[in-house]
């Protein structure tokens, strides 16, 4: 088929010719309806139902580095129009990461989807000339057999059914190249690292002169190993992504987008040492002059002096880090066993932590307890016969090979045992005791050494038992050394850390500040030097008893957006934040767009989000935070919260075409609101001293807010649950969560004279129908023996809950903010938190120890 400028397909009027693409040709075309320039690839025939369906599907995607698919014509594919050029070699190690996170967050929301692109290749890449990377055809190649064209490597292999393809032979995977018709996510990952490894090698992985040959070399041959420039962390990435068999792959692509991610903040790290430089040409040696060689000899003896005295960088380069637990859900609290060989830790089953443990290398866990209450902060007894942790009750233990655990003792908050495997240290009655378990024959330290009373924290014996490391978290965390047996305690000084490990040689600790900090302490005068800067979020150190491994917690919080069917109860995820928050998404009332609150890249947005456009509408202050956009009943205006720090938050009134933005009131929890029916009101709470009001008031009236119920602020909600809002879409009631009945939904009349508790069920999230005749609910169940998650319907005038089946939520999720319904009252859209913390090995740090240790060193043996 063939067009020229100012052609029409459909409402579509062609501008110019902008390329050609695997499937036929690529022009710049006009949608003569919403005035905006797309990018139209047209096939020379007709598509087939199934590659419409997959068109439909690859629609739905909206992502940043994704080029979004608007529109299917009979023959034609109507795409964003991307001022770019395909993807090409770069010139540093760090703009190669920069693109390959890109594209890697752009694969895994694919994949998250359940869509794989199956024709990845640098002509499918574009980048813009700000540096934005966006994947062009994703979900458009379906697996078909060959054809018999040109016998060259780079051809795209088509077959009769119009448009479809299945892959470009440079670029294939193993199982492609097989022929599989079952491809997984993984096959993407290989065409990516066959991508890495031409971008950062300046040359193809398996360059063959024929198509077979190329197809051979990807099945059974390994690629030339990369040139020795390449910083070593990048290598494994790419070694791993071209594993042969997909199971050695990465088991989820957004785990490898977050490997990459952390990749690039390490060379930042490490960028002047020459790591920067490992894709770049090498420069020519220098000559040095005669006459400069005792000046160069100076400045070397003095570079080595000042080496010598400098804190020591971290060599990242001969960093390894290998994922010792990934269970799907959080883990945290890895303790080794005393051989070394073995880690205990804690793991979030159906809500609550449970004790597991491990042996390294080992494909499964086992687990210990299956308790009614969080189990947390495990430890090893010296002959690893018993592992130790504490719950809400107190110090319990449980046999390392299982078996029934055992109350020790009620009421501690921490503990450690001594090496002698009979003493114990421990919080108990915000006192710190130390001794037998038995509180009688145990000395309380009490107030004295410290100066307030010890209510939590942290216990750690040093390995050979002589001091006791007490880090308090009662306040701003603390750092004291107590010398045991006698007791005499010192502060080493305020760390912004919430756990520690000894190294073996019983004088320094491993301890993360902040949120991506790793350090080492010496207990000896306080000094530090940074082990590790993490990119994302760690914790939790666990020294290993030779001292040369470190077990610890690593992740991100996210929050991602999806909609749940109220029909089948599947689920989908629409906006997937990626480290960041996305969170409390609200249908416009013409159902075809919505909006949410989202800090990814950059401070906190309110934005609105359909399959053809993406728009802001408003944005928090740096440094702050923003929840909850309401789309008012006329769709012209809406409400969000927005808050600076932890303090109450402000409810502001905007309007989606601009202009001024109202606030509302200055004291409300961020979530709590709700538009009536006919948006003349708005309901919502906020915090009066020490209780919070349920109110209305009328947007842009003076009168002052309406109180109809008040509530006193005895305890906080637990941490899975959020406030929540509604009024009935009848008008007849408000249904919130009540503290006074455990959080759990209530309702109330819009005049205040009538309420009621509806369930005693605690709901994650939860919302009206649309007739208003029943509440929709998503409720966590911590009984192991139904599914975590459950959606019941509550009917709204008996109160009779019925459950609507099991709704599959990711392992990690930890809690749902948010409840909005669809008009057609089929679906909801919700946020869910995403923990997927897991437990990582580090190996090959340096242990050196700051240049004052090292300069006292030279005249005081180690303690």
């Amino acid at each position: 088929m063939t067009v020229s400028a100012h052609d029409r397909l459909g409402p579509y009027e062609i501008l110019a010719p902008a390329g050609a693409g695997g499937m036929g040709e690529v022009y710049q075309a006009r949608d003569t309806r919403l005035d905006r320039i797309v990018a139209i690839k047209i096939s020379q025939e007709r598509f087939s139902a199934r590659f419409e369906r997959e068109a439909r599907a690859a629609a739905a995607l909206n992502h940043p580095n994704i080029c979004q698919l608007y529109d299917v014509g009979p023959n034609y594919l109507v795409m964003e129009f991307v001022d770019g050029s395909p993807l090409a070699a770069v010139n540093s190690t760090r703009k190669l990461l920069d693109i390959a996170i890109q594209i890697a967050d752009g694969m895994a929301a694919a994949h998250a989807a359940g869509i794989i692109h199956r024709d990845l290749k640098p002509d499918n890449i574009l980048v813009t000339r700000e540096g934005r990377a966006k994947i062009l055809d994703f979900g458009l190649a379906k697996t078909a057999a060959a054809s018999s064209a040109p016998d060259e490597a780079t051809h795209t292999i088509t077959i009769t059914d119009p448009g479809t393809t299945v892959g470009t032979v440079a670029y294939m995977s193993p199982e492609q190249a097989r022929g599989s018709a079952d491809l997984t996510p993984q096959s993407d990952q290989f065409s990516f690292g066959l991508i890495l490894y031409e971008l950062a090698a300046g040359k193809r992985a398996f360059d063959r002169p024929s198509r077979a040959e190329t197809m051979t070399a990807i099945i059974r041959e390994d690629p030339e190993p990369l040139p020795e420039g390449v910083a070593a962390p990048l290598r494994w990435v790419i070694e791993r992504l071209l594993a042969k068999d997909p199971g050695e792959r990465y088991d989820s692509t957004r785990d490898l987008y977050r490997e990459l991610r952390q990749l690039r903040e390490r060379l930042s790290q490490t960028a002047s040492s020459g790591a920067e430089a490992a894709v770049a040409s090498k420069p020519m040696p220098r000559r040095v002059p005669a006459f400069a060689a005792i000046g160069l000899a100076g400045l070397v003896l003095g570079g080595a002096l000042v080496a010598w005295v400098t804190p020591p960088q971290p060599d990242l380069a001969a960093y390894r880090f290998t994922p010792i637990a990934r269970e799907g859900a959080m883990e945290q609290n890895p303790r080794w066993s005393p051989d070394g060989k073995s880690i205990a830790y804690s793991v979030s089953v159906h809500g609550i932590h449970q004790i597991f443990t491990k042996t390294i290398g080992a494909p499964e866990a086992a687990q210990l307890t299956r308790s009614t209450e969080s189990a947390e902060w495990p430890f090893w007894s010296p002959d690893e016969s018993v592992i130790y942790y504490t719950t809400r009750s107190g110090l319990w233990a449980v046999g390392a090979s299982g078996g029934t655990p055992e109350l020790l003792l009620e009421g501690v908050t921490a503990a450690a045992i001594h090496p002698d495997g009979k003493t114990f240290a421990y919080i108990r009655g915000n006192k710190l005791w130390m001794g037998l378990l038995k509180s009688s024959e145990a000395k309380v330290f009490g107030r004295d050494p410290f100066p307030n009373a010890i209510r939590t924290g942290r216990l750690e014996f040093s390995p050979n038992g002589s001091k006791l490391a007490v880090l308090d978290l009662s306040g701003s965390p603390e750092l004291w050394i107590v010398d045991y047996p006698a007791a005499k305690a010192r502060k080493l000084g305020a760390y912004e850390t919430a756990s520690l490990s000894w190294f073996p040689d019983n004088r320094r600790i491993a301890a993360t500040e902040g949120l991506k900090t790793l350090s080492i302490i010496d207990t000896t005068d306080g000094t530090r030097h940074v082990l590790y800067n993490s990119p994302g979020q760690m914790g939790q150190p666990a020294v290993s008893p030779d001292g040369k491994r470190l077990a610890y917690t690593a992740g991100n919080y996210e929050w991602d957006v999806i909609e749940v069917s109220l029909t089948d109860r599947s689920v989908h995820s629409l906006i997937a934040s990626g480290g960041g928050a996305s969170w409390w998404p609200d249908w416009h009332p013409s159902g075809r767009h919505f909006a949410y609150a989202t800090d990814r890249d950059g401070p906190f947005r309110i934005i609105d989000q359909s399959g053809e456009f993406t728009r802001r509408l408003a944005e928090a202050p740096a440094g702050g935070s923003a929840a909850g956009p309401l789309w008012a009943p006329d769709g012209m205006r809406f409400l969000y919260f927005y808050s600076q720090g932890s303090g109450p938050s402000n409810l502001l009134l905007s309007n989606s075409s601009g202009g001024r933005t109202t606030t509302l009131d200055s004291s409300v929890p961020g979530g709590m609101a709700a538009w009536s029916p006919d948006g003349q009101w708005v309901a919502y709470v906020r915090l009066v001293e020490n209780a919070a009001q349920l109110v209305k008031v009328r947007p842009g009236s003076p009168e002052a807010p309406v109180v109809l119920a008040t509530v006193p602020l005895a305890r906080a909600a637990p941490p899975s649950l959020y406030f929540r809002l509604q009024w009935s879409p009848v008008g007849d009631w408000i249904l919130y969560s009540d503290p006074k009945a455990n959080f759990s939904p209530s309702l109330i009349r819009p005049d205040g004279r009538d309420s009621h508790r509806l369930s005693t069920r605690q709901f994650a999230t939860f919302g009206f129908s649309n007739d208003g005749k029943q509440v929709i609910g998503i409720y966590r169940n911590t009984n192991p023996e139904g599914s975590e998650w459950q959606m019941y319907a509550v009917d709204v005038a008996s109160g009779a809950e019925k459950l609507l089946g099991a709704v599959d939520l990711p392992a990690a999720t930890e809690s749902l903010a948010g409840f909005s319904l669809h008009p057609d009252g089929k679906r909801f859209l919700t946020s869910i938190a995403k923990w997927p913390f897991d437990i990582w090995m580090m190996e090959g740090f340096d242990q050196k120890r700051t240049w004052l240790g090292r300069l006292r060193d030279l005249f005081k043996k180690p303690a």
